[in-house]
Order: C-alpha cells, then structure tokens, then sequence
C-alpha cells in the first residue's frame, strides 16, 4: 500500500509554492521618499537625493535623508525656523502654501483599535 501517489506530492508542492510566495511576499518594495505639496500639486523626491529645489519662492534643502526649508519670502520665517525632518513630521509654510512631508515604506504602529 503506498502511503502517498505522485499527484498528492504534486499538491503538496504547489501548496507550498504558494504559501512560500505569500509569506516572503516577493513584491517590490516600495523606497522611502518626500513629498511636497504646493497648491494642487505634488512632486516626490527620493530619501536618498541631495538637492535643493524652489517651489512658490520656497528654497528646501534635501541633505542626508532629511528636509529643511532654508529661504522663504514669507513674514515670520516660521518653516525656516522649523527644525529638519528625517524622521517623522512634516514642515509646512501657510503663506506660500508648500507643504514638505516624508513618506516611509515602514511606520511605527501607535495605537491598536478594536
């Protein structure tokens, strides 16, 4: 008597094909980037990219995967006050309506509902 046919070791097979697939999820992943929003707009910069770019007369500054606004046409200089974001956070300037916020592929989870 065998114990198992040649088309249960092909289920077997299969079955562990799919759930190998599954759990290691060979996707590719999505990479960390920023985001900046001005207006209606929105354009995406990789976390990795040293550069500077001018939006609505707004200077941020991308150095060492973090973001730092360091010239503005606004009265209070508040977003050039802000401290960079490399972490989590987001600098905003309300007067030039620029938004700079970072988007990571992995968040930390705060608080669990049910």
């Amino acid at each position: 008597m065998k114990l198992f046919s040649l088309f249960d070791f092909f289920i077997v097979l299969i079955f562990a094909a799919v759930s190998f697939f599954l759990f290691f999820n060979i996707e590719k992943e999505e990479s960390d980037y920023f985001e900046i929003y001005y207006g209606e707009k929105k354009i995406e910069i990789p976390i990795t990219k040293d550069t500077i770019i001018t939006v609505n007369s707004v200077e941020i500054e991308f150095k060492n995967k973090s973001a730092k606004i360091i010239k503005s046409n606004c009265l209070n200089q508040i977003c050039v006050a802000a401290k960079p974001i490399d972490g989590d956070g987001q600098i905003i300037c309300a007067p030039n309506k620029v938004a700079v916020l970072i988007h990571k592929k992995k968040t930390k989870i705060d608080v669990y509902a049910y």
